[in-house]
């Protein structure tokens, strides 16, 4: 018998500079954007106005989002077909037609019961 050989895992620490905040809460936005917009196609398909509903996989998220990368700053056409794929992944694993939205920051954020500041 043949013994399986284990390869080695390691783990980099690695520290943001407060350079990077700009550039990575912006990204953050981005992929937020993308995350939304599969979750709203994804509940339209699963509940068609008329006929049966239908489950879009990663796959067809990825045709539907084809494009999108030309209207993005800060992400890659890699980067959101890897949030598609994890969307996808997601809504399997919880079963469910539509998943939580997802809010980078601003009026919608503070709306959940977060408030950046006291009230005056």
């Amino acid at each position: 018998m043949s013994a399986k050989i284990k390869s080695p895992v390691r783990t980099l620490r690695l520290k943001v500079k407060p350079e990077g905040y700009k550039w990575l809460n912006a990204a953050a936005i981005e992929v937020n954007r993308v995350w939304n917009y599969a979750n709203e196609v994804s509940y339209k398909a699963a509940r068609p106005f008329a006929g049966s509903g239908r489950r879009l996989s990663a796959f067809d998220l990825d045709k539907l989002t084809a494009g999108a990368a030309l209207v993005f700053d800060h992400i890659g056409s890699e980067t959101i077909q890897r949030v598609n794929a994890e969307f996808a992944a997601r809504r399997t694993q919880f079963k469910k037609a539509k998943l939580r939205w997802r809010v980078s920051k601003g009026a919608r954020a503070r709306s959940v019961g977060y408030r950046s500041r006291p009230f005056s």
